[in-house]
């Protein structure tokens, strides 16, 4: 299940419990597959060849999911173009307005502004969100993938300075004592 891999299943929003249907690591990966080709398929082909680009399909962009004029044309594309079933369908706009509520949604935003923009979020709650779901974003999505090389350096770096600064308090610890009893005459 996701929750096995890192996403908090039952967040609390103001006070209020945000449960979430389980998805598996499976469904959780078609999902996130189906998605970008839907992305691929029609907006990114409507930006190229159609008039007007992209604007038709703004209701695949996942904030646009929740609206209620989205979800019978949504519905349409994601069983008829994109072959998913009708409770597929029902568990991934669960899955989108759960991790829209629950700041994950924020958090990709801001995840994909860092990696193919170079900005960094600036509101409280957007860098919040991202400090909070930054691992989950990066060890479970297409894009987070595609920069686990840079992560894998960044983490054995940190490793590295933890390592360090260990060794660090320990020779400092060993030379605070051997002048102590330098000090006390031992």
């Amino acid at each position: 299940m996701i929750c096995e891999i890192g996403l908090n299943m039952s967040k609390t929003l103001k006070g209020k419990q945000l449960p979430i249907i389980p998805i598996t690591q499976e469904e959780f990966k078609k999902f996130t597959f189906v998605y970008n080709r839907g992305l691929q398929d029609f907006v990114m082909n409507s930006v190229k060849h159609d008039e007007g680009g992209g604007k038709n399909f703004d209701l695949l962009y996942l904030h646009n999911f929740a609206k209620p004029e989205n979800q019978k044309p949504l519905f349409n594309i994601l069983s008829d173009n994109l072959g998913l079933s009708k409770n597929e369908i029902a568990k991934l706009f669960s899955l989108i307005t759960w991790c829209s509520k629950s700041g994950v949604l924020s958090g990709c935003k801001s995840f994909l502004r860092i990696y193919n923009k170079g900005v960094f979020p600036t509101k409280p709650e957007a860098v919040a969100f991202l400090k909070e779901h930054e691992s989950f974003i990066q060890q479970n999505t297409f894009f987070g993938e595609l920069v686990k090389p840079m992560y894998d350096i960044v983490n054995q770096i940190s490793a590295n300075r933890t390592k360090v600064a260990v060794k660090q308090a320990e020779t400092l610890d060993s030379f605070e004592a051997e002048m102590a009893a330098l000090l006390n005459g031992k």
